[in-house]
């Protein structure tokens, strides 16, 4: 009995989720007041690519359907009575607060340099996809550059690697987003993970 509830209110949402103010509501859920304020000024400026926010949007989204799901398993999983209360009231709040924070991280870090930084070239030092059997899809970089004749290092280091993620070699020219105002704030510009945070209509300059 308990299942079939647990699987029409999954079903459920699944067909709410395909409506667009339900799919924006709960993305906005994990969005920083930065990023509302970029996304303001983008509007202002009049430019914002909604294209390019709605793959954010349903990023978001995916993400937490997993971690839903996640949490519903561990809903219908047999347990003793008081051991499954108290394991499903720890992994529901639990589960969902270390996703709203995993996603403020990743806003913090990519979406003001991607979209207020300054770009500019540098040299892949390093580049590597894969961490073993239990990060399988671990990906990190570290990029060589300079800001006003100083060198600098600039690395990412992520748990999972974006999708067909384009493979660099040492010595290869890669860009990095830095704050002008204070080059060690720097992030590694991937493209691949730019179609998520870049939200722009205008296309970077990557060629400094």
């Amino acid at each position: 009995m308990l299942y079939i509830k647990v699987k029409s209110t999954v079903m459920n949402i699944i067909k709410k989720l395909k409506t667009k103010g339900l799919r924006i509501s709960i993305a906005e859920m994990f969005f920083t007041r930065e990023l509302h304020a970029i996304i303001e000024d983008l509007q202002k400026q009049d430019d914002l690519k909604q294209e390019s926010l709605d793959r954010l949007i349903n990023f978001i989204n995916a993400n937490f359907f997993l971690i839903f799901c996640l949490c519903v398993l561990i809903t219908l999983t047999p347990l003793k009575r008081l051991d499954y209360i108290f394991i499903v009231a720890l992994a529901w709040p639990s589960l969902i607060l270390s996703f709203g924070h995993a996603v403020h991280q990743e806003l913090g870090i990519y979406v003001r340099l991607y979209n207020y930084g300054k770009f500019t070239l540098g040299k892949c030092e390093y580049f590597g996809v894969g961490g073993g059997p239990y990060s399988p899809r671990k990906f990190g970089i570290k990029v060589l550059f300079e800001v006003d004749g100083v060198s600098r290092i600039s690395c990412l280091e992520r748990h999972s690697s974006p999708t067909l993620i384009k493979s660099e070699k040492k010595g290869d020219l890669a860009t990095v987003a830095y704050n002008p105002d204070n080059p060690d704030e720097n992030v590694p510009f991937i493209r691949e993970i730019a179609d998520v945070y870049y939200l722009r209509k205008t296309v970077p300059d990557r060629t400094n």
